[in-house]
């Protein structure tokens, strides 16, 4: 693969591809927030701690979705974009084929 450059430190860098283990970490974010809301419709008194911890799952879970989805710097982790011709079979976007007749 070709090295591209890092908005974020200004390297060139071989991007590491999107890391699918982000996705365990995400349903259990969606586990958690069932419970939570469960766990609000029934109880009484204790619906601001509810969301807070809410609010630092949902932060929490914005950060794993780019890791999970995004290709990212070998150096410092942060986003980079990688032309599409770089990208392996697999993971490049499945484009329709219009017919022409």
């Amino acid at each position: 693969m070709n090295r591209v450059a890092c908005s974020a430190c200004n390297q060139d860098v071989v991007p590491n591809p999107p890391n699918h283990a982000y996705w365990a970490l995400i349903v259990a974010f969606w586990v958690f927030s069932l419970l939570f809301g469960l766990g609000a419709a029934v109880g009484s008194g204790w619906g601001f701690m509810l969301l807070v911890a809410w609010v630092l799952l949902a932060t929490t879970t914005g950060v794993l979705v780019q890791r999970a989805t995004s290709w990212s710097c070998s150096e410092c982790g942060a986003s980079v974009v990688v032309p599409e011709g770089d990208r392996p079979a697999a993971a490049r976007s499945r484009r329709p084929t219009h017919a022409h007749a």
